[in-house]
């Protein structure tokens, strides 16, 4: 099966809103350090079953969340998004662990 070349992304051209500054601001105040980053997995889950309710949120066994919305046609593909939710500073994450 041939592998469908995607067009070019569109840059970003528009003005960033004050509502994402403020979840920004939001998820920037959740600790969550290397193993401790359940508040953050609650954050996430909330936020995606409440603004795309249509979405289904799922967690596996490594506490890795896992989010689909809809199912793809046979022989067509979604994109697919990988982040973090740990952070990096090892002086927060001293202070959160004691």
């Amino acid at each position: 099966m041939a592998i469908p070349v995607l067009p070019a992304p569109k840059r970003f051209s528009g003005t960033v809103e004050q509502k994402h500054i403020s979840l920004l601001a939001k998820l920037y105040k959740i600790r969550s350090c290397s193993k401790y980053e359940q508040e953050m997995v609650k954050f996430v889950q909330d936020y995606v079953k409440k603004h795309v309710p249509t979405a289904s949120v799922q967690t596996d066994s490594m506490g890795n969340i896992l989010i689909t919305k809809g199912i793809p046609a046979e022989g067509s593909f979604y994109p697919c998004v990988a982040a973090h939710m740990d952070i990096v500073s090892n002086h927060t994450c001293k202070q959160q662990t004691k």
